[in-house]
């Protein structure tokens, strides 16, 4: 596949400000929201390729080595982020450029065609390439269009959804990855990966937490404005080849039952020197099934197809869990993908034609919509202190023996709960 590029100068399109999550034909990948720093669930999913980090756009400090020549980040495949609105996509692809995982004939070209090029160059051939910008703004659809539209418009009469769209405009993603012994930071803004602190592969997302922490940290007191997402192994397709594996497992054993055990233990090996994964679940389960159908041990045989079944409700539950979810993704996905604008163009020209929309307001206009009954004002509050101090006090009335009474107490901020005491 050769990889195409346009001349940035002639664009007629901007990219688009969204963030991405595109399909580039990247293969057992998935990414995911992280909405604490306790990562031991991610663990499960190992192995985490990486994380991206999404704040508001501030001013940072460089390091003091930061002109220093760093050797080990000649292994780290950087990209200098040169076209605006493209952090997302750009913070996404740096974990999936350097991590090993089957990226697809469109990424595997890219990094050929620029495998020589200096990071500006990297990033310059990210912009000019029509494919990738064209991947990126399928998720803008009419969010983008609708953006380009205001553009078109007097700003005079535009003044806050302006400023709405300049503070969307500094937000910026940053990926942090593990490579060759270090955890780096791959900011497109700042030139060249940083390289952060040195530790295990095995202990790399808890590395970085306080690194992460200080980041929260530096935001806002008053709001809370970021984002954390985890870029990590997707076990489904592997669940599957593991359940394809124990049914074709229990197939052959139902095949070999009456054969001689020269005859089986030729299909015992045949079975295990074609199975692809030694270290499934329910390895040690299916040897010893077939070991005691070698000896036509009937409780045995019982025993194991019972554990080894087992097993497979499991598989099936996960895999249905997660076909599920992925079902709802693509779903997501295709709402990102249409284009709502042209409809809702449509449906106004139309209606403005058929004078609907004048209809509609005569009705409003017309249509008596009642008073919503609220609480009745406490004149009490509405005295003034002197009076209020001075007020002569009511008696208060007890309750009757054996009557049930209704107590009333209100929290600040709270709806009010009722009590009931009895008397």
């Amino acid at each position: 596949m050769s990889f195409d590029l346009i001349n940035i100068a002639n664009q007629d399109e901007s990219w688009a400000l969204l963030p991405s999550d595109p399909e580039y034909g990247v293969k057992d990948v998935k990414v995911q929201e992280v909405y604490s720093l306790d990562f031991d669930y991610l663990k499960a999913e190992s192995p985490v390729y990486g994380f991206i980090f999404a704040s508001e756009c501030r001013e940072e400090e460089l390091p003091n080595d930061f002109d220093e020549h760093d050797p080990a980040a000649e292994f780290i495949i950087y990209t200098t982020q040169i076209i605006t609105n493209i952090c997302g996509t750009l913070a996404l692809l740096a974990v999936l450029f350097n991590v090993d995982i089957y990226r697809g004939e469109l990424l595997e070209s890219f990094l050929d065609f620029t495998k020589d090029f200096s990071p500006i160059n990297r990033g310059m051939a990210l912009g000019n390439s029509p494919t990738i910008r064209n991947i990126h703004h399928a998720y803008a659809s009419s969010k983008h269009e609708g953006d380009c539209y205001t553009m078109d418009l007097d700003t005079d009469d535009l003044a806050d959804s302006n400023q709405e769209l300049t503070e969307a405009e500094n937000y910026h993603y940053v990926s942090y990855i593990y490579k060759i012994g270090y955890i780096w930071e791959l900011d497109g803004l700042k030139g060249r990966p940083i390289k952060l602190t040195a530790c295990a592969e095995e202990s790399w997302i808890d590395a970085l937490k306080p690194i992460l922490e200080r980041r929260m940290n530096a935001s806002n007191d008053e709001e809370i404005a970021f984002s954390l997402m985890a870029i990590t192994h997707d076990p489904l397709s592997s669940k599957k080849e593991e359940l394809r594996i124990y049914n074709d497992c229990l197939h052959q054993i139902n095949q070999v039952k009456g054969l001689e055990k020269q005859e089986i233990q030729i299909s015992m090996n045949e079975f295990f020197n074609t199975c692809p994964n030694n270290d499934i679940s329910g390895s040690r389960i299916m040897q010893e099934l077939w070991l005691a159908t070698i000896w036509h041990q009937d409780y045995v045989i019982m025993e194991k197809t019972t554990e080894l079944n087992s097993i497979k409700e499991s598989l099936n539950c996960e895999i249905n869990l997660a076909e599920r979810d992925s079902q709802e993704a693509t779903a997501d996905i295709l709402r990102q993908k249409f284009d709502y604008f042209a409809f809702l163009e449509q449906l106004f020209r139309v209606a403005h034609e058929k004078n609907v929309l004048e209809q509609c307001e005569e009705y409003t206009k017309v249509t008596h919509i009642p008073k919503r009954r609220g609480r009745k004002p406490n004149l009490d509050k509405q005295k003034r202190p002197y009076e209020r101090k001075h007020a002569p006090k009511e008696k208060k009335s007890s309750a009757k023996q054996g009557v049930t009474e209704k107590i009333t107490k209100g929290r600040r901020g709270r709806k009010p709960r009722s009590a009931t005491v009895l008397a």
